[in-house]
């Protein structure tokens, strides 16, 4: 999982120098750093070298760009998902549902659901990574169709800003993931997965931004606040025989409708 993330971030970049050009290049101060304090590992991290707008992986002035592993068959489709905010984040949703089904373990259990022990662990990091992890394929089904319409809509709306596309994201995940956390003794739930809380999220923030817009609840057209006050009515409702996490959905909508108020402002 972890290579095709590297892999699919790597080729966002248009310029790509050969391995050769990179063989012997000795590692230049002006991108990011990883800084060791041993001087002889000074070129241990990752930056941008040879005066190309590329990251590049390694160490003792050994270099290797991530996008020169991938088949170059495959680099146009990866690139056309990466420089599409939309279709990046369904591929790591589907990426992550693929590596937990392929290799489930304490790596997810761990690492990729949010709950109370995770927070007193210190592993903070479950909040976001929560959001991009689902039990089975019921569950990353409905939430990968929700996300295949409601987040191109979000680009749409944020006039395709990346920085603000993503700082949502993340953001709606860190909120919904708190809010399932904190609702746990109303909701049942010891831990929280899923995209859903990202979903409501972009549902919200559509709601707020125009609230007459259509929008559809089980096949049912209605006015895009209505929708999203009847979903979460729904969810209500329904909590206890479907194992809803409500909490997770509403602090997701309150989020969208705050981000709203946020950035209307600039």
């Amino acid at each position: 999982m972890l290579c095709a993330l590297v892999a699919t971030a790597a080729v966002m970049v248009q310029c790509v120098p050969s391995l050769a050009e990179l063989k012997d290049h000795r590692a230049r101060a002006d991108g990011l750093w990883l800084s060791p304090t041993v001087e002889w590992h000074a070129s241990l991290g990752i930056a941008s070298v040879a005066k190309c707008d590329v990251v590049h992986v390694g160490a003792f002035g050994r270099w290797i760009a991530p996008a020169d592993l991938v088949p170059k068959q495959l680099r146009p489709r990866l690139e056309a998902i990466a420089a599409d905010d939309a279709q990046l984040l369904l591929a790591i949703v589907a990426a992550v549902f693929i590596a937990h089904v392929l290799r489930p373990g304490w790596l997810f259990l761990r690492h990729f659901a949010a709950s109370a022990e995770a927070l007193r662990a210190g592993r903070y990091w479950s909040l976001v990574l929560a959001a991009f992890a689902h039990d089975d394929l019921m569950h990353v089904g409905f939430n990968f169709m929700a996300l295949s319409r409601a987040a191109p809509a979000l680009q749409g709306r944020l006039k395709h800003d990346r920085t603000t596309f993503w700082c949502f994201v993340l953001l709606a995940a860190v909120a919904s993931s708190l809010a399932s956390v904190f609702g746990r003794s109303t909701t049942g739930y010891t831990e929280t997965k899923g995209a859903s809380g990202i979903v409501f999220a972009m549902m919200a923030h559509a709601a707020a931004t125009n609230p007459a817009a259509p929008m559809f609840v089980y096949g049912m057209e209605m006015p895009a606040a209505t929708a999203l006050v009847a979903m979460l009515a729904i969810d209500v409702l329904v909590r206890s025989s479907r194992g809803i996490d409500y909490a997770c959905h509403a602090g997701g909508a309150l989020f969208g409708l705050a981000f709203y108020e946020y950035y209307k402002l600039y």
